[in-house]
């Protein structure tokens, strides 16, 4: 969980640090890049090495209502990644 919330720190620093680096009274390319080529992908990295390995953690496998709830959750933890990269690449960059 520490990990998750380390690097979920991370990147939002990333994202507030390439805010203030596009904000026009002070654009700065370094600053910008600073936060979109460094914190941003190792936010990301961080996040999603872990998060799925931290969601099947929360079952036992061994019993055959938790396994069909571990399955669950990652058709509908998938759902929401795909959702989002298709609002993000088909709306948003519009």
């Amino acid at each position: 969980y520490l990990t998750i919330l380390v690097f979920g720190i991370l990147y939002a620093a990333g994202a507030i640090v390439a805010a203030m680096g596009a904000w026009p009274s002070r654009e700065s390319s370094r600053t910008y890049l600073v936060g979109v080529m460094v914190l941003l992908p190792l936010g990301t990295a961080g996040i999603k090495a872990n998060i799925s390995n931290f969601g099947a953690d929360q079952y036992d496998t061994s019993d055959p209502a938790q396994k069909a709830a571990q399955e669950k959750f990652f058709s509908w933890f998938y759902l929401a990644i795909n959702m989002g990269s298709a609002v993000a690449y088909g709306y948003l960059t519009t």
